[in-house]
């Protein structure tokens, strides 16, 4: 089972993959502007209990966290110490968040973060070789306990091989969505320079993340899963 929760929404574009950006699109029908990074009214969706006081999430979900927005972005700093508090208290869910802003991370951890929390896995999402190049050694070198690449959208041929050490948990391969989606380029990938995953194509149901429901399909090339 799995809930989404946004706790702000939001979010500027950053690089070429932001482009065709489905939160923009989204908010286009309905004349919001998606510069516009705002708390949402879900913020504490995680430690709301029930009347009985219960969590009103119950334990063993996954907690895909904001899909509307970066959780690193720069316009939610003021919010993020209380959405990590959040995270470390419900160690009982796990959190499951994608960035393009990577080179952030270790400027807004919490003092008490350490390793990384073992409830919370981060994709670091790459749309090109130069992105890959640039993001993905600072994945590499980023204290997380779950780490995982994500190539959406892929607009230009792309070489990972060389990133893809132990640690590294999954791989996800994907296109655009919406009318004006570009083709999907191939990920060179050569399985026996791979010790962290293994080829699975194509999957057998999409996964949650709107944006790599392209018309190009999409790929997964996992290793261990999150426990």
């Amino acid at each position: 089972m799995s809930v989404s929760w946004n706790p702000w929404h939001g979010c500027r574009k950053l690089s070429e993959g932001c482009r065709h950006c489905y939160v923009y699109r989204q908010d286009a029908q309905h004349d919001k502007d998606s510069r516009e990074v705002r708390r949402t009214t879900a913020f504490n969706l995680p430690v709301r209990r029930t009347r009985d006081g219960r969590y009103k999430v119950p334990p063993g979900e996954m907690v895909y966290t904001c899909f509307t927005s970066d959780f690193l972005v720069e316009e939610a700093d003021a919010w993020r110490a209380e959405a990590w508090e959040m995270i470390r208290i419900r160690s009982d869910l796990r959190f499951f968040f994608i960035t393009k802003r990577i080179d952030r991370l270790m400027q807004v951890l919490p003092p008490d973060w350490g390793g990384g929390y073992e409830n919370l896995a981060v994709g670091c999402t790459v749309e090109n070789q130069a992105m890959a190049d640039y993001r993905l050694p600072l994945l590499l070198d980023a204290p997380l306990r779950h780490k995982l690449v994500i190539c959406a959208p892929l607009l230009g041929p792309l070489d990972i091989a060389r990133y893809l050490v132990p640690g590294i948990e999954e791989v996800s391969v994907g296109g655009e969505s919406g009318n004006e989606a570009r083709p999907r380029h191939p990920l060179r990938f050569p399985p026996n320079r791979c010790t962290a995953c293994q080829r699975r194509a194509p999957l057998p149901h999409p996964p949650p993340v709107p944006a790599f429901a392209g018309p190009q399909g999409r790929d997964r090339l996992q290793g261990k899963a999150m426990r």
